[in-house]
């Protein structure tokens, strides 16, 4: 086999590794810096919005809605967790 202008087998394929790493790292940052954040400003807006309600229905189904925000922000920051740890594992 001959070597290319770019590197040898090995080296190309390190350096596609550490490619790859960086992406599950800038996605799990960008995931981190926004989705979280979005979910996080929902939940507490719900938890206001919930405080100044009298109707029990309505309190119960924003207690439900937030149940359910808690919920993506565990799966998210799970997410998140596994790509940087993939990302350091490359």
């Amino acid at each position: 086999m001959s070597q290319s202008s770019h590197g040898t087998e090995p080296q190309q394929a390190q350096e596609l590794v550490e490619a790859e790493a960086q992406a599950r790292r800038k996605l799990a940052d960008r995931m981190h810096d926004n989705l979280q954040q979005l979910l996080s400003a929902a939940r507490m807006r719900i938890g206001l919005v919930r405080r100044q309600l009298d109707d029990p229905a309505a309190i119960e189904g924003l207690w439900a809605a937030e149940r359910l925000l808690e919920e993506a922000m565990n799966e998210s920051t799970a997410l998140i967790e596994r790509l940087r740890g993939n990302a350091r594992e490359k």
